[in-house]
């Protein structure tokens, strides 16, 4: 009777350590709270930059623009490296997104955006920020192309069907 007592008692033992452990993040919120300690607006405002997949967001849209620029030119890998190296690196707009959450947002505020962002379904999010960043560029670049061509028609008197925008007339 008492080893079965005493077994009782491991498995009650081990149930209780595994909804403790299951629910840390409610037990001792500070560390679900503040995935980044500090109070300084500089580490949160770069934490965020991180955490939320921009980052890599942005060096995804780099890599599509090279290979762009391989195709429509027809240039090589080196031609191509010097132009990439050329346009504004990724750690430079790294630093103006830094500044920019810096200038909207408090300390406070952004530790609780990197709260969140420390949820499974935000770091999914950030997971997928790349393909994310490269669609919204595609459909960007899409949507340009289509008004770079009706500008040209209407610049070149092409456009015959009298305009209702008195701000763009028909020729």
């Amino acid at each position: 009777m008492a080893g079965s007592r005493r077994n009782e008692i491991i498995i009650a033992l081990i149930g209780l350590i595994g909804v403790a452990v299951s629910n840390w993040d409610k037990i001792f919120p500070s560390a679900a709270n503040n995935p980044v300690p500090s109070g300084d607006i500089n580490v949160q405002a770069r934490y965020y930059v991180e955490s939320a997949g921009l980052r890599t967001g942005l060096e995804a849209i780099e890599k599509a623009r090279a290979e762009r620029y391989r195709r429509e030119f027809k240039l090589s890998s080196e031609t191509v490296d010097c132009m990439i190296d050329m346009d504004i690196p990724t750690t430079q707009l790294v630093e103006i997104a830094t500044n920019v959450l810096k200038a909207h947002f408090t300390v406070d505020e952004l530790k609780e955006l990197n709260r969140i962002e420390a949820t499974p379904l935000m770091r999914r999010v950030a997971e997928k920020q790349p393909a994310i960043a490269l669609d919204l560029v595609k459909g960007i670049e899409d949507a340009a192309e289509r008004a770079r061509r009706r500008n040209l028609a209407i610049a070149g008197g092409e456009r015959k069907v009298v305009q209702r925008d008195s701000a763009c007339p028909a020729q």
